[in-house]
């Protein structure tokens, strides 16, 4: 892409890399995941865990279509993006990812990341309706961005490192993305648990209908292609 630049590392800002096994290198497949669940020492122990921690080249990025344009502030965007991944790894593409060498091979007690993540940050008080979505047709193709600025970090002791800077004005469609705007934004803590169990119903709903609506779309295409052939 821009800069000449032909792969990037994404890192949580507050996970941060204390061990040299942690690796921002160009990755030798498609993605490479800094911070496995043995590796982190919050979500050692959940199986689930997939992280916001990579380092992937940008043809591989335009091969997921990046990341959903439906997560604004905090949460969720790396769950969206491992789904995004285990489908790619999934459909026959020949996508790979590749990790560190794996904890038990150090000496135990090795310690990867430090982690400053207060349950005490507002940001983990509010909910975004809606925002839970996995589409893989929202992503980078989709996005609607302007670059406002462009400078060189210059700041005692950062400057020696090269830092360029870009500023990026995101588009809020409030039509298509509601929890975009903070006029619908709530306190999560604030509400019942009748009204977070709607919450989570809601989401539910929509997952649901996205996916019925694009097998739809798939079965078409098919029957479409089927026909093509025939003729």
């Amino acid at each position: 892409m821009a800069y000449g630049c032909d792969y990037f590392s994404v890192q949580d800002v507050d996970l941060l890399p204390v061990h040299p096994a942690v690796s921002f290198r160009y990755p030798k497949g498609d993605m490479y995941v800094m911070s496995p669940r043995e590796y982190h020492p919050t979500y050692r122990n959940w199986k689930p865990f997939f992280g916001g921690n990579f380092a992937m080249r940008f043809s591989s990025f335009l091969k997921l279509n990046g990341f959903s344009n439906s997560y604004w502030a905090w949460g969720g965007e790396d769950d969206d993006m491992k789904t995004r991944v285990l489908s790619a790894m999934r459909n026959g593409s020949g996508f790979t990812v590749w990790r560190p060498i794996q904890a038990k091979y150090l000496p135990e007690g090795t310690k990867f990341f430090k982690h400053y993540h207060g349950k005490e940050l507002e940001r983990d008080k509010k909910v975004y309706f809606g925002k839970i979505t996995h589409d893989p047709d929202d992503g980078y193709s989709q996005s609607n961005f302007a670059c406002s600025n462009v400078y060189v970090l210059n700041e005692e002791g950062v400057s020696a490192l090269h830092t360029l800077v870009v500023d990026i004005a995101l588009y809020c469609d409030v039509d298509a993305q509601p929890w975009c705007s903070d006029e619908n934004v709530v306190e999560w803590n604030s509400l019942s648990e009748e009204e977070k169990k709607k919450v989570k119903r809601r989401k539910r709903r929509q997952l649901k209908e996205k996916t019925r609506l694009k097998r739809e779309r798939e079965r078409q295409e098919r029957t479409d292609r089927v026909a093509s052939s025939e003729r």
